[in-house]
């Protein structure tokens, strides 16, 4: 097998990776390849999602596959800045990125299309900001546009932030608030512990 994948692209999830977390399976990139033969580079800290999708006509072996390329691989072959990424892989069950040997991270990683919101609810969503603004950055640099990014209010669950192309989302999850209304019906917000 082998695949091309832009560096870009790698560099864009790469934003929305778990670093420090006792789930391990969380400390990479999901490479996943559909049946429909279309590519999806994923990543996830648990309060955030990147997913992008590519194509590579030049790939032999058919979908559905996918496995987890370790944190530590994926920031080592970007920091290069190389034109363009090959992933390979070999007889005794490794794989090889941009010349780095390596074996997948051996756990499952979260179904990533739960988390994808069915609709579009027209109410309020509270979001970290900060997040938010990795999920419009995380859009700007996979699709290699600084115009980029389109926020979509996801109900009180979140936002989803997606680009013009069609061909990466990002998904924020909300705040953990609920709101109360008090004797006066003015709405105040509670926090979580």
């Amino acid at each position: 097998m082998q695949v091309t994948i832009k560096p870009q692209h790698l560099r864009a999830v790469l934003t929305h990776a778990a670093g420090k977390d006792v789930r391990y399976y969380l400390k990479g990139v999901l490479i996943e390849r559909a049946t429909s033969g279309t590519f999806y580079l994923v990543a996830t800290d648990g309060a955030r999602m990147a997913v992008g999708s590519f194509h590579d006509a030049e790939c032999d072996q058919v979908g559905p596959w996918q496995f987890i390329i370790p944190l530590d691989v994926c920031k080592a072959v970007v920091k290069g800045r190389p034109l363009t990424l090959t992933l390979r892989s070999h007889a005794d069950g490794r794989y090889e990125l941009g010349g780095v040997m390596f074996t997948p991270v051996d756990g499952k990683f979260p179904d990533w299309r739960r988390a994808c919101p069915a609709t579009q609810a027209p109410t309020m969503a509270d979001v970290n900001p900060e997040l938010l603004a990795d999920a419009v950055e995380f859009v700007r640099v996979w699709s290699g546009d600084k115009k980029q990014g389109r926020v979509i209010q996801q109900g009180t669950t979140g936002a989803h932030v997606t680009g013009t192309g069609g061909d990466c989302f990002a998904i924020v999850t909300g705040l953990r608030r609920h709101y109360e209304s008090g004797l006066d019906a003015i709405p105040r917000v509670v926090f979580d512990r």
